[in-house]
C-alpha cells in the first residue's frame, strides 16, 4: 500500500482493511494536533485508488470490513465518496461494511440525501473527534464545532441509521480540570451512546500551536496522574454499558487504570524520596569588589609603623593593669606572708650586730 504520512486510525478498526482516499486533514487546525501539519490535504486519483484495489486482489486479499483513510475521509463530496464506494464493490463484492473518521462539520455539509445514499452504499460508523464535553476547551483548541453542533449532527446521523464512535482525550482541558472534563464529557456520551469511545490522551509536542499557548502561559497542561484520575472518573460515570461484555470492558479498564496510578503514586514516593536525600543548600553572599592599593611611600610606613607599635604598648599597659586589678586577691597574700619574712630576716641580722659588738665582749679567764 502507498501511504504517505503517518496512519492513524481507532483500535477497533485493526482488523479492517484500510484503503486510502485522501491525505491528510481537510480542516488541520486543532491546536494539540500534529499527524497532519506537514501534509496538504488533497483527494488521491481514481487511478491511484482501483489500483490499491488490484493489488490487493492479485495478493488473494479479499477483506471484509474496510476503513476509508486519510485523517477525515467522510470530508470528500458524496459523489467523490459513492464513486469509491461503487468501485470498491466492483472489486470485493463481499464486503460488508466500511467505516472512515469524520467531522462534524464534514456531516453538516451533507444532506440527508447525500447521507442516506451514503448508508445505503456501505457507510456504516463514522468517528468523531468530540475530545471534551466543555464549551470553552472546544473553543479554546479551535475545535469545528461546537457541544449543539455535534448534538445535532450526531442526531441526524442516528435518524438515517449510522453508528457513530467517540474520540475523546484526556487532558485537554489543561491542569486542575480533569473531574470537570470527565462530568462533562459522560454527560455527553450517556446522551449520544457512541458505539465505541477511544481515548487519545493529549500528546504535546513542540510542532504543533499549543506548545506555544503552553510557553507563552495560556494553558497549563495536566500531569499523566491527573489524567489517569480523569479517565477513571470518567469510566464510573458512562451509563451505556447495556451488555455484559460492555461491563466486563469498563470493569477490566478500571482495573488498569487503578493499576497505573497505585504505579504512578509508588514512582511519587521514590521520586519524593531521592529529591530529600539529594538535596543541597547553598549559603550565597555577596562578596564586594576588591579594593586595589596604592604603592605606600617610606614615610606612610614609618608613620603606620609607630602607629602599629604605639597601639601594641598601650594595649600591653592595659593587659597589665587588668591583670594587676584582677591579681589582687592572690597578691595580697603574697605581700603580707613576704613583709612578715623580710621583717624576721631584718631582726635576725639586727641580733647578730648587736651580739657582735665590742662592748659586749667578755674575756676569758
Amino acid at each position: 500500500m502507498e501511504y504517505e504520512g503517518r496512519i492513524c486510525r481507532a483500535p477497533m478498526e485493526r482488523g479492517a482493511y484500510m484503503l486510502p482516499v485522501a491525505v491528510g486533514c481537510s480542516y488541520n487546525a486543532c491546536r494539540f494536533c500534529t499527524l497532519f501539519r506537514h501534509l496538504r490535504w488533497r483527494e488521491l486519483p481514481g487511478e491511484q485508488i482501483e489500483k490499491e484495489l488490484q493489488r490487493v486482489k492479485q495478493a488473494g486479499g479479499a477483506p471484509r470490513r474496510v476503513f476509508l483513510g486519510d485523517g477525515n475521509a467522510f470530508d470528500l463530496p458524496a459523489g467523490r465518496l459513492l464513486e469509491i464506494l461503487e468501485m470498491l464493490r466492483r472489486w470485493f463484492p463481499s464486503v460488508e461494511g466500511v467505516n472512515m473518521d469524520a467531522t462534524v462539520t464534514g456531516v453538516a455539509q451533507k444532506t440527508d440525501e447525500e447521507l442516506a445514499a451514503l448508508r445505503r452504499a456501505g457507510v456504516e460508523c463514522l468517528y468523531l473527534g468530540i475530545e471534551s464535553g466543555l464549551e470553552d476547551v472546544l473553543r479554546f483548541m479551535n475545535k469545528d464545532h461546537t457541544l449543539e453542533q455535534a448534538y445535532g449532527q450526531i442526531g441526524r446521523l442516528r435518524r438515517l441509521g449510522y453508528d457513530y464512535a467517540a474520540h475523546i482525550m484526556t487532558g485537554v482541558a489543561g491542569r486542575g480540570r480533569g473531574q470537570e472534563n470527565a462530568r462533562a464529557l459522560a454527560e455527553f456520551l450517556n446522551r449520544t451512546k457512541p458505539r465505541s469511545v477511544t481515548n487519545f490522551s493529549i500528546f504535546l509536542h513542540e510542532s504543533a500551536p499549543l506548545w506555544q499557548d503552553i510557553a507563552q502561559g495560556r494553558f497549563a497542561p495536566a500531569d499523566e496522574l491527573e489524567n489517569l484520575l480523569e479517565e477513571r472518573r470518567l469510566l464510573e460515570l458512562l451509563e451505556n454499558a447495556e451488555t455484559m461484555e460492555d461491563l466486563l470492558t469498563i470493569e477490566a479498564r478500571l482495573t488498569d487504570v487503578r493499576w497505573e496510578l497505585e504505579n504512578y503514586a509508588s514512582q511519587l514516593r521514590v521520586l519524593d524520596n531521592q529529591v530529600n536525600y539529594s538535596t543541597v543548600y547553598l549559603d550565597i553572599r555577596e562578596v564586594d569588589a576588591p579594593t586595589v592599593m596604592a604603592e605606600r611611600t617610606v614615610w606612610q610606613k614609618i608613620s603606620d609603623g609607630f602607629a602599629k607599635n604605639a597601639g601594641n604598648m598601650w594595649d600591653g599597659l592595659v593587659d597589665t593593669f587588668v591583670w594587676i586589678l584582677t591579681a589582687i586577691p592572690y597578691l595580697v597574700p603574697l605581700a603580707l606572708v613576704a613583709a612578715v619574712v623580710l621583717l624576721v630576716l631584718k631582726l635576725t641580722v639586727l641580733r647578730k650586730k648587736k651580739h657582735k659588738t665590742p662592748g659586749n665582749d667578755t674575756p676569758n679567764p
